[in-house]
């Protein structure tokens, strides 16, 4: 538990800490699609900007390590529920084919 570290948690505390496990684990096996980071190029866009998200981003994990990779880590595990409620659920099934109707 990084983000209660040094302290005793409550009994509430564990217990969204276990609702919480089970959740991300019932989403690991869910077919709710999640973000994929191979096809971004973030470099090759716009250099400058993500030169000063990454400084930004070492600064506050230099100050407050474990409270910026529990940000970073649930932000990532509630982006593909709340895609999937935007957006809706995406029908990833083939097209039919086209019918030609016979001529006589």
């Amino acid at each position: 538990m990084l983000l209660l570290a040094g302290t005793d948690p409550a009994r509430w505390q564990l217990l969204l800490i276990a609702a919480g496990t089970y959740l991300v684990a019932l989403l690991m096996v869910s077919t709710v699609r999640y973000w994929s980071f191979k096809e971004v190029h973030f470099v090759q866009r716009r250099p400058v900007e993500t030169l000063l998200i990454v400084v930004l981003a070492v600064m506050i994990i230099a100050a407050r390590h474990e409270l910026f990779s529990f940000a970073v880590f649930a932000a990532y595990v509630v982006s593909g529920p709340v895609t999937y409620l935007m957006v809706g659920r995406q029908e990833t099934q083939a097209p039919e084919p086209e019918r030609r109707e016979a001529r006589g």
